[in-house]
């Protein structure tokens, strides 16, 4: 069974030919929906499979909403963002990261008050592993 969605982010070696040729194979073997993401550029175009049973092509992704996802494409601050369904936008990378650096952070500072704790009642006499 062929994806309903495929998904396709362009790289530096990815030539103009090399996507006519991915674009035909898709439609070719039933995919219903086909979005390339040029991150260069921060756009990108979308192809829906028609009534005819061809590709129509959505030249660009600001403002273009997945009919199979339901994510919308918008620029926001000069950057191409994803919305989910419901609205809310999908973290970047940058933002993802940024998280797990201060998720780690908390972890570490909650580390060394429980070790301080754990050292105050050794002082105390009281044996904290008990």
């Amino acid at each position: 069974m062929p994806p309903k969605v495929v998904i396709e982010v362009l790289s530096p070696g990815n030539s103009a030919a090399e996507m006519m040729r991915k674009t035909f194979f898709y439609q070719q073997h039933g995919a219903d929906e086909l979005i390339i993401v040029d991150p260069d550029t921060e756009d990108g175009a979308a192809y829906v499979r028609n009534e005819q049973g061809n590709f129509a092509v959505t030249p660009s992704l600001d403002g273009w909403t997945s009919p199979f996802l339901g994510i919308r494409f918008a620029r926001m601050d000069g950057q191409l963002a994803v919305f989910r369904p419901d609205g809310t936008r999908f973290r970047t990378f940058a933002e993802l990261e940024a998280q797990v650096r201060e998720a780690a952070q908390r972890a570490d500072e909650a580390a060394q008050r429980a070790e301080r704790l754990a050292a105050k009642l050794r002082e105390l006499g009281v044996d904290p592993d008990a």
